[in-house]
């Protein structure tokens, strides 16, 4: 009687700390998600992460025919620094999730919507949001997963079949039987000892790369099933997908692989899966599973995915002094009066600023057509046109502009802006540059206008063949479906494609013989240049300074440059 008291106690003593343990590891994870909600996030993903959070997007982009933003684009604003802005997820499949949603615009009105519906709800719903989130910290971000590579069917599985490790299993649970039948037969028993543990190792060196990635999968479906239960009707579009999901996928391997080949400090235990060949059986069980149910676990991945993507937006609206919901139109070009595709297109925003400035100048904007943009030497013209461009990302993707006001119609999205020459191809800048501008030209459709941010057209070739090509390529874009924000130092552009484009400039203000910029845009062309002055303000040569300012001055007045005199 005392012994059954004494194993009652144990199992009492267990259950509650379980419980103890279970209440304490929800307190801390509610703690976790609690003290990031609303917040910039403490760490920027590094570039070798980006390696891991890009694999989803790339694997989905491989056989689409969909508009992405291009890489040229995405390095061109620093998409990768204003992801790390935004991503305020718990999981790897939430980010990988994310990433995609930023490089993947939305034409659709409906689908932006209800993206925003849950943004919004869940921005406003703190418990149902942080029961979520929960959740979510429990499956846990580890990286370098590549889940959605099993999940599509890219990596297959290795060694042996499940059968013959089965089979040795079984062998291994029968000679003990057959031993103490016929003693001789403990033989067999020692050998099937020794080959199984010769095939564990021999396997699990095989599967060791894989076994974390599948056990996050697994966890990944249960994590599912818990947030099914969960009872939140505004919810209710996703969890019936989980729902109809989890419920298909089926087999007892699944429930016990977690358990079964991740590492335990239990030292017995470890012993019993060498044994029993627990991992390699465990292993090749999750791969039928994954083939047999590809599309429930597809499902499963995108639709939590989508869920934590809308939350981290949610936190990062939070965080945001002010923003505002876009206002997008379906631009029909077939109805232009004329065909002048001018006709379709427009620009507008109001106190815009950039993702990634702290204390930004906000600048607002109009234009129904392409705008040429001059101005001096680090007065605000590219940080303008990545602001304007991010934001127009934003506006299709997570129906949020850092702006008081913002309307235009759907747009393909390109730039050229932070160009290098390509020295593994043996490409100068100019021909990088040239190839960059023309994917920009064949991008243009008459279906959906294209926006395209450009700054210094033809940097890379001499002054008078830049600015006559760089004058036709932006003639050519203003009268094709697209609006193009240019930068340019060069003044003649904006008097050349005066009548063509629509002229903003930015200025320099000089006191005291130092120069300060206010970072506003302003209509018209810029009358001013400031680069030789600034060489004055750095402490540069007087008689230098002077007779480079002179040098100009009577370029401008004659219009050819004069010939240094000789020593």
């Amino acid at each position: 009687m005392m012994v059954l008291y004494f194993f009652l106690a144990v199992i009492a003593g267990y259950i509650i700390f379980s419980a103890y343990g279970k209440v304490a590891h929800d307190r801390k994870c509610r703690k976790n998600v609690q003290s990031q909600w609303g917040k910039k996030p403490a760490k920027e993903c590094t570039p070798n992460d980006y390696i891991s959070i890009g694999s989803y997007f790339n694997n989905i982009k491989e056989n689409s025919e969909k508009f992405y933003i291009d890489d040229i684009t995405w390095n061109d604003l620093d998409m990768n620094r204003v992801f790390s802005r935004i991503n305020n997820t718990q999981t790897d499949i939430g980010e990988e999730y994310l990433y995609k949603t930023l490089r993947e615009l939305q034409y659709d009105k409906e689908i932006l919507r209800n993206r925003n519906d849950m943004i919004e709800y869940f921005r406003c719903n703190d418990t149902e949001r942080e029961k979520i989130q929960i959740l979510l910290f429990q499956l846990g971000k580890l990286r370098f997963l590549n889940l959605f590579e099993y999940i599509s069917g890219k990596r297959k599985g290795l060694g042996k079949s499940g059968l013959f490790y089965k089979i040795l299993s079984a062998a291994f649970i029968v000679t003990p039987f057959a031993a103490a039948v016929y003693p001789p037969a403990v033989v067999l028993f020692f050998i099937s000892m020794a080959l199984n543990i010769s095939m564990y190792f021999k396997a699990r060196d095989q599967i060791v790369g894989h076994l974390q990635a599948l056990g996050y999968l697994v966890n990944m479906i249960g994590t599912a099933k818990r947030i099914v239960r969960l009872p939140y009707g505004q919810i209710g579009s996703y969890t019936e997908k989980l729902k109809k999901c989890t419920n298909r996928i089926k087999g007892i391997s699944l429930n016990t692989f977690f358990f079964m080949f991740y590492t335990t400090e239990n030292y017995f235990f470890e012993i019993i899966k060498i044994f029993f060949l627990g991992e390699p059986i465990a292993y090749h069980s999750i791969f039928r599973l994954i083939e047999k149910y590809r599309g429930e676990l597809k499902t499963i991945y995108e639709t939590l995915g989508e869920l934590e993507s809308l939350i981290a937006v949610a936190s990062y609206r939070e965080s945001l002094e002010y923003y505002t919901l876009p206002e997008l139109e379906l631009c029909n070009t077939i109805n232009c009066k004329n065909n002048d595709q001018n006709n379709n297109k427009k620009f507008h925003f109001t106190e815009l600023y950039h993702p990634l400035i702290d204390n930004p100048v906000a600048n607002s904007f109009d234009t129904l057509k392409s705008a040429l943009i001059t101005g001096s030497n680090a007065s605000g013209k590219s940080t303008f046109l990545k602001s304007a461009a991010i934001n127009a990302i934003f506006a299709q993707t997570i129906c949020t502009c850092l702006a008081k006001e913002y309307s235009s119609c759907f747009f393909n999205i390109y730039s050229s802006m932070a160009l290098n020459d390509n020295l593994e191809a043996k490409e100068s800048y100019y021909i990088v540059e040239i190839k960059s501008l023309k994917r920009i030209l064949q991008g243009i459709n008459p279906d959906i206008p294209v926006l395209c941010v450009i700054d210094e057209v033809l940097r890379g070739t001499n002054t008078i063949e830049r600015i006559a090509a760089s004058s036709e390529i932006v003639a050519y874009i203003s009268q094709s479906n697209c609006i193009c924000l240019c930068a340019t130092h060069d003044i003649e552009l904006a008097q050349i494609l005066n009548d063509r484009v629509d002229n903003y400039h930015f200025q320099e203000f000089f006191d005291q013989e130092k120069i300060a910029f206010d970072y506003k845009i302003y209509p018209g062309q810029a009358s001013t240049r400031n680069a030789i002055k600034l060489l004055k303000i750095l402490g540069y040569d007087a008689e230098m300074v002077e007779n480079a300012e002179n040098r100009a001055g009577e370029f401008i007045s004659k219009g050819q440059w004069g010939r240094m005199g000789g020593n």
